[in-house]
């Protein structure tokens, strides 16, 4: 029988193994999610940055609650945490459960919860290294370092993962006893460094992931940066549209690029999204309101380009990608994306008519 012992609300097991705190976290902090279902975290409630940031402030510290000190935890108990905060970020959005993950927290700009568990190690590195000599808990560090430096780095325990987070980070000369406290950056711009190379590998993850599933190329063009979705940006200044917003978001990934038989006009089409927008002949009414819209917010010359670009790069248009080929300030994009949102919901009530 494993046997664990409770300190400042974390438990430990005598094998160094976190999973069942990690466990007892996930399963607690569900529970917390649920209880603000009433105030309106889920589909057509609160708007979904208003709702990210309680999940930032609130539920993500308490998941993450003694982080820094676990260690030796399985894969499987991981992943449990990371489908955890997968399943939060499509509640808050209203995606369905098909939404693949690149798509699901990268569109209110989370990471994921291991680059979270890695931040705060490395911060509390930091605290540990650069803490005044004089304290106990210094000298204890101290202590433990020059052992696992001299003897085994292969052992488990804080020390030895956070040798193993700066080796994969490439910063692993800032570990070693040898190393002057003068040598190591202040807390502050330490915390800076460390976000923004934990930030640039994540984003390299990120679009790694995007470009192995071609059926996320629409997404791709229009939320190139690992940071909360353009339009989502836009639902902030303007309330009331949303959760039209949320259906433009959709159109841009939730379909995947193989041969299917068009149900409304019966022909066989290689990209759905790109059919329904630019050709099926059904929604013909329904498209020209689109393009009236995109023609009176466009100069004539920049018309002249949107109507010569490929049918894919002009649905890319219409759910929300900036091209560098056409003049249209962020004021004027703003409120073009807003009036085609409108549209959407009547698009799909001529479709749900035809099925």
């Amino acid at each position: 029988m494993e046997r664990s012992k409770i300190y400042a609300g974390i438990t430990f097991n005598e094998n160094l193994k976190s999973d069942l705190a990690m466990q007892e976290s996930t399963a607690k902090n569900r529970r917390k999610l649920n209880s603000f279902i009433s105030i309106g975290i889920h589909k057509n409630g609160m708007n979904p940055i208003s709702s990210v940031s309680i999940w930032k402030k609130v539920i993500l510290p308490s998941l993450l609650f003694g982080c820094e000190l676990w260690s030796n935890f399985s894969n499987t108990t991981l992943n449990d945490m990371e489908i955890f905060q997968c399943q939060a970020a499509r509640r808050i959005q209203g995606f369905d459960t098909r939404s693949p993950k690149a798509v699901t927290i990268s569109s209110l700009g989370l990471s994921e919860i291991n680059a979270e568990i890695q931040k705060y190690k490395l911060f509390f590195w930091n605290k540990l290294y650069t803490g005044d000599g004089v304290f106990l808990r210094k000298q204890l560090f101290h202590v433990r370092l020059k052992t696992c430096t001299t003897n085994n780095i292969n052992s488990l325990g804080f020390i030895p993962d956070v040798h193993n987070i700066m080796k994969n980070y490439n910063i692993e000369i800032f570990f070693g006893f040898n190393n002057p406290d003068d040598d190591i950056p202040p807390k502050g711009q330490w915390k800076q460094f460390i976000k923004r190379i934990v930030q640039n590998r994540e984003e390299e993850k990120w679009r790694e992931s995007l470009a192995a599933k071609e059926s996320l190329h629409i997404f791709a063009s229009i939320h190139t940066k690992l940071d909360t979705h353009p339009l989502w940006k836009i639902s902030k200044l303007s309330v009331k549209d949303t959760w039209q917003m949320s259906d433009l978001i959709h159109l841009s990934f939730v379909w995947e690029v193989v041969p299917v038989i068009c149900k409304l006009c019966g022909k066989t089409v290689t990209d759905i999204v790109v059919h329904f927008l630019i050709e099926c002949h059904i929604l013909f009414a329904e498209r020209d309101l689109i393009l009236e819209i995109i023609v009176n917010f466009l100069h004539v010359n920049d018309y002249v380009t949107f109507t010569n670009m490929s049918e894919t790069d002009q649905t890319k248009f219409i759910l929300g990608r900036r091209s560098q080929d056409i003049d249209l300030s962020d004021e004027n994009w703003t409120e073009m994306m807003k009036y085609i949102s409108k549209l959407i919901p009547k698009m799909y009530a001529k479709i749900d008519e035809y099925l």
